[in-house]
């Protein structure tokens, strides 16, 4: 019955989004301890490693979170294989967290600023919240050169848009698709 439930689950683009919104809640979280820590007047040298730390694991809960997000649509869409390995079938950067081409192949649009913060996101999962520098070189300095290892001050609001935007779509989706009979039968 758990197999019967994980696949249940992994099929259910209400779950995806849900876990995409928890993970936003987590990192909006630690986005106002780092702003906290920035008004209460300890000098930056004194407070350099809590705000490295902090603002690094925001903005990597913040890609994992839009991950999910995404990922959603393309349940929503029939992009998801639960017959095997349980992976996103036809989804160009599904698997190596590749966000903004993620979107692209589900023909998400974004706007500039969301593009912008995908690919500062995408930076973070895949090497910048774990990592002083990236396994290639080139990415660092890509990165580096590009201004992406940062957070800005509208990346709250523009998060929450984007997420809303994809929860939107999702529930639209799921009103017009019929339950498949897996799920009929579960209930």
């Amino acid at each position: 019955e758990t197999n019967i439930n994980l696949f249940l689950e992994g099929q259910d683009p209400i779950s995806w989004i849900e876990q995409g919104e928890s993970l936003m809640l987590a990192a909006e979280s630690l986005r106002e301890i780092i702003l906290a820590r920035m008004r209460d007047g300890t000098p930056a040298n004194k407070r350099r490693v809590l705000t490295l730390g902090l603002s690094r694991g925001y903005m990597t809960l913040l890609g994992a979170s839009f991950e999910c997000a995404i990922k959603a649509v393309a349940v929503a869409r029939g992009h998801f294989d639960s017959t095997g390995k349980m992976q996103f079938v036809g989804i160009r950067g599904a698997m190596s967290h590749a966000l903004a081409e993620m979107a692209d192949s589900l023909r998400i649009d974004l706007s500039a600023q969301e593009r912008d913060l995908l690919e500062r996101a995408e930076e973070y999962l895949t090497w910048a919240g774990r990592y002083p520098v990236s396994k290639r070189r080139e990415r660092t300095a890509a990165a580096t050169r590009k201004r992406l290892l940062s957070w800005k001050t509208a990346d709250q609001r523009i998060s929450r848009e984007l997420t809303a935007r994809l929860r939107d779509w999702v529930n639209l989706f799921q009103r017009r698709m019929p339950p498949n009979s897996s799920q009929v039968a579960s209930l």
